[in-house]
């Protein structure tokens, strides 16, 4: 009867360690499960991400190939070619973690919130890299302008301006597409562009109104590119303060302006389809200029074009297409000399009228010093003019004299009348 109990705490403890190693085996195993299972689900997406770079590099290479002899397509893909392998490796990805749950194994992490998390950041990853790929290639509007820049010696640069313009306006919708794709990922995104798409046409007219000024200037950058009025290179004159400067950048919504002492003068597009400017290589960069002097009025013009002449076929800076020397005015003191003179460029004309008036000056002061403008103050003299009559004495005495000599020739006349009237 003593054994009775004894033997039946001996059959609860041992129950209880066998419960026990049953326990921890299932625990070691659940362990291990979970182990193999985050492994799978970290391997899919890296062997997704290595397939994907692989594919990329080797579609590359037989383009790249393929495509040699094709400019355009060669810059495409030189462009493309680094934003292509992080597209391809993070589709990849986010291929290969889809491809991971499909496993049976794996089923049970299907739908759960760290399985959803991971999918969602590789499609954002993914798409923002599909994007910056796009963007990439919108470079190649500009790259194959400059191709043709180069072909013709500079003389197009009517497609680099749109080249430019289509390049930015390219880039803003893909950033745009690119973003409401990514925000389109969000449930509660979706639901907001819903209900903004459900009021499109209220949000539509405010949106008008606060953003007049900014598409005015867009459609006026579209209007320059495409209208040829300005050209990247081109000389202008514009600004509130009429400063020239070389057109550096057109954008959608400003102009570049690029004055010649290296300052950036920023305009809005409107003012160009909306003031007068001046484009001094709208057809031609040749440019013709004047060197205008103030002279006394005994300048020895024969000198001063032969002296222009020689200056102007010692310096590589005069295009040999035309040049004179004319007086265009004068005053009480002096008279206005205009030199006349033609470059290739505004920037060459501009140093050929500083140095032709420099040498101009520095002659006249050395070799024709009486040439220089004086005001002259001369003392006036005090003269007596006294009237002559002896002269109209002489004239009266004369016509009296024709008067009695005409009377005696007709009382002679008359007399010789009468005497053959007796006979």
């Amino acid at each position: 009867m003593t054994m009775t109990p004894a033997l039946g705490a001996l059959a609860q403890v041992s129950d209880a360690l066998t419960r026990a190693a049953a326990d921890a085996q299932s625990g070691a195993e659940a362990a291990v499960t979970t182990t193999i299972d985050l492994t799978l689900l970290i391997l899919g997406p890296i062997i997704g991400a290595f397939v994907g770079v692989v594919v990329s590099v080797l579609l590359s290479a037989l383009l790249r190939k393929a495509l040699a002899k094709a400019a355009t397509a060669s810059s495409i893909l030189a462009r493309v070619r680094r934003p292509g392998h992080f597209t391809f490796a993070a589709w990849g990805a986010w291929a290969g973690l889809g491809i991971a749950l499909v496993n049976p194994h794996l089923s049970d992490w299907n739908g759960t919130s760290i399985t959803t998390f991971l999918m969602h950041v590789l499609l954002i990853v993914a798409l923002a890299c599909l994007t910056w790929m796009a963007y990439a290639a919108a470079w190649v509007f500009e790259d194959a302008a400059k191709a043709r820049q180069d072909s013709d010696q500079g003389r197009s640069r009517r497609f680099e301006t749109q080249a430019q313009v289509l390049r930015r306006l390219t880039q803003s919708i893909v950033v745009v597409v690119g973003v409401v794709a990514i925000i389109s990922t969000f449930e509660v995104a979706r639901q907001a562009m819903t209900t903004v798409l459900a009021s499109a046409g209220v949000i539509s007219v405010i949106f008008g109104l606060a953003a007049q000024q900014t598409l005015g200037n867009v459609f006026a950058g579209l209007q320059l590119a495409f209208t040829d009025a300005i050209r990247v290179g081109d000389v202008v004159v514009a600004g509130e303060k009429k400063e020239t400067g070389s057109v550096e950048e057109i954008t959608l919504s400003y102009v570049v302006v690029r004055i010649w002492d290296e300052r950036r003068l920023i305009i809005p597009s409107r003012y160009f389809t909306q003031t007068p400017f001046e484009n001094w290589t709208r057809r031609a960069a040749a440019q013709l200029g004047t060197v205008e002097l103030k002279l006394d009025w005994s300048a020895p013009m024969t000198l001063i074009r032969a002296k222009v002449e020689q200056l102007l076929t010692a310096t590589d800076l005069w295009d040999g297409r035309t040049w004179g020397v004319q007086i265009t005015d004068s005053d009480e003191y002096t008279v206005t000399v205009r030199v006349l003179v033609s470059a290739k460029n505004s920037g060459h004309l501009s140093d050929l009228r500083a140095y032709m008036r420099e040498q101009l000056i520095s002659w006249i002061v050395t070799e024709e010093p009486w040439a220089r403008p004086a005001q002259r103050i001369e003392p006036r003299q005090t003269v007596t003019v006294e009237q002559d009559m002896s002269r109209e004495r002489i004239a009266r005495l004369a016509a009296e004299l024709a008067g009695i000599s005409g009377t005696n020739e007709a009382v002679a006349a008359t007399g010789t009348s009468a005497s053959h009237a007796g006979t």
